[in-house]
């Protein structure tokens, strides 16, 4: 430490130092000296900075005025990068769409919108999309652009080489004296051929007719039939084909141009006493004088159909009979002596073959001693109705009413597994009736068909019964044909199980009433089934079907009963088939 000496042995005084004097510092003072780092840079006061040159210190941001506030309101980096919205009239982004359908419904500022479609760009203004890539415009000026289709057509149009395709005329290249396609002419050449112009409408005339064509045809190219519709020639090479149809045969002669109808149908023939006992055939018509006495008509033998018709062409009155006799050993159904006691009665007989017997469906007896008989009119065939009127045709003063029944459905067959056998048994087959009716005066008349039974389900249930079809006459009465009955069902067993097939369907009320075929069992041999269960021979001719493993088959046609489901040696279970609906036939006749 330096020591003061006083030069003149008094006590030595130092001042205290101020801003312009040297002397002692005061205690503050000095704290403040030593408080000074090494190096700073000298301030005219403690807040303001006059040479960054020297300043080779740090500094508190606590004693920069707001610097700390200002550094706050700063933007901060994002990736190391300065944000696109501190910088004017920039974007931070590139969104792309498909199209402008595409863009969101509401965009955001400073993105660039692009749809791929049309390349074109938008950005959002707040509150649309405004583009900003400018579109060039479509025209034929300047600054435009000219349409890529019509440049393509005018440059496809430019490579024709064949035709007139720019549709010059010959006025147009001064060729006035040059024969265009359009205009007819009479060429002047002197040759066989004498060729000449003609117009569309010639040529397509004469390519309608053959090359043997020498001059004016008449012809017809419409064949007309009063009530059928017409046969036209749709071209020129359609050719008119003649069918023959039933007892009809159609002859062609080429050597005379001539076509021959024939009929084949059987003759009338007119029997009486002297004739019987008459041999008829299928299909004859006869006509029965009984005046001479009785008259025996014996039937072919049955296999096919065959109607044979008996009128009484004797106007006087007598008791002679006309008796029907069976071939062999088949049989008739019915009445087969009819006797004629009416002055001018007229006798209808129908009589139809099944497979063993003739069955007589079909027979009337006029007893209207103030007529001479009656001229047969129309025929109706009824096929749907409950309690449904029937009005006759003016003036008719006699129907024949011929009911065919409707038909039961068959049995269901349930499995039972192996060495077993299920048959549902079939169901009734229809009955029937007929009747000759004389309209009283005022008499009315309604029908009711009856409608099919129905098939079994599947398994061991029973088929349905047919509905019974009726006709009433109000004064006449009513004649009625129940409908067949529904076979059982049946459940699989080593032996024959119960099934039992439906009633058939019985006639009452008519002339002539007929009880239905009874349908065909069944046969087990060895466990075996040999005979397969059937429907049999209806009596009608119609849809006899034998049923086989599966469903029951349905009914073919009128007077046919369903068949019975069949399973055999498995645990498959089948339905019945159905019945068939029945139908009354109604033939109106007038006074002669």
């Amino acid at each position: 430490n330096g020591t003061v000496v006083s030069d003149t042995g008094t006590d030595a005084i130092i001042p205290a130092a101020t801003d312009t004097n040297a002397g002692l510092l005061l205690p503050a003072e000095k704290t403040k000296l030593i408080n000074i780092a090494v190096g700073a840079t000298a301030n005219s006061t403690d807040a303001f900075l006059l040479d960054r040159t020297n300043h080779t210190g740090t500094q508190a941001q606590s004693t920069i005025t707001g610097l700390a506030s200002d550094l706050a309101l700063k933007a901060d980096l994002v990736d190391g990068k300065i944000p696109s919205a501190q910088i004017p009239g920039s974007f931070d982004d590139v969104l792309e769409f498909a199209d402008f359908a595409s863009l969101p419904g509401t965009g955001e500022a400073g993105k660039i919108y692009v749809t791929i479609d049309d390349n074109n760009q938008y950005r959002w203004s707040g509150s649309i999309y405004a583009q900003l890539n400018g579109g060039l415009a479509l025209g034929e000026t300047s600054a435009t652009a000219y349409r890529g289709d019509h440049g393509k057509a005018a440059y496809d149009h430019s490579l024709l080489t064949s035709g007139n395709p720019h549709n010059v005329t010959k006025a147009d290249v001064g060729l006035g004296s040059v024969v265009d396609a359009d205009t007819t002419t009479t060429a002047n050449i002197a040759d066989s051929l004498n060729k000449r112009f003609v117009t569309d409408a010639n040529l397509t005339t004469l390519g309608n007719t053959s090359n043997t064509n020498t001059g004016d045809q008449s012809v017809f190219q419409n064949i007309a039939v009063a009530g059928q519709g017409n046969v036209i020639a749709d071209t020129t090479t359609d050719t008119v084909t003649f069918v023959a149809g039933t007892n009809t045969t159609i002859t062609t002669d080429p050597a005379t141009d001539t076509i021959t109808f024939s009929s084949t149908g059987m003759t009338p023939v007119l029997v009486n006493n002297a004739a019987s006992p008459f041999a008829a055939v299928d299909k004859q018509i006869i006509g029965a004088l009984s005046s001479t006495g009785a008259i025996a008509i014996n039937l072919p033998a049955s296999g096919e159909a065959a109607v044979i018709h008996l009128a009484d062409k004797d106007f006087a009155a007598n008791t002679n009979t006309i008796t029907i006799n069976p071939n062999g050993s088949d049989t008739v159904l019915g009445e087969t002596s009819i006797e004629l006691t009416t002055d001018g009665a007229y006798v209808g007989l129908a009589i139809a073959a099944g497979s063993t017997d003739w069955y007589l469906y079909f027979f009337s007896d006029n007893t209207d001693t103030g007529s001479n008989g009656y001229r047969k009119g129309d025929t109706f065939y009824l096929t749907t109705g409950t309690a449904t009127p029937f009005v006759q045709s003016t003036g008719v003063t006699a129907l024949d009413v011929e009911l065919i029944g409707a038909t039961g459905g068959g049995g269901g067959a349930e499995g039972n597994g192996a060495g077993t056998i299920a048959v549902g048994a079939a169901g009734g087959n229809g009955g029937g009736a007929t009747k000759f009716i004389e309209i009283a005066e005022g008499e009315t008349f309604s029908y009711t068909i009856g409608a099919a039974g129905q098939g079994a389900n599947v398994g061991n249930f029973p088929g349905g019964a047919g509905g019974t079809t009726l006709f009433i006459g109000s004064v006449s009465g009513t004649v009625q044909v129940t409908g067949g009955g529904g076979g059982t069902g049946s459940i699989g067993t080593s032996g024959v199980d119960g099934a039992l097939q439906g009633a058939p369907g019985v006639g009452s009320g008519g002339d002539f009433n007929i009880t239905g075929n009874r349908s065909l069992s069944w046969v087990v041999q060895g466990g075996v089934l040999i005979v397969f269960p059937s429907n049999g021979s209806p009596l009608w001719g119609f849809g006899t079907a034998t049923g086989s493993i599966g469903a029951g088959a349905t009914s073919g046609g009128l007077g046919a009963a369903g068949v019975g489901g069949l399973s055999a040696n498995d645990t498959s279970s089948y339905s019945g088939g159905g019945g068939f609906r029945g139908q009354i036939k109604i033939t109106e006749y007038y006074d002669l």
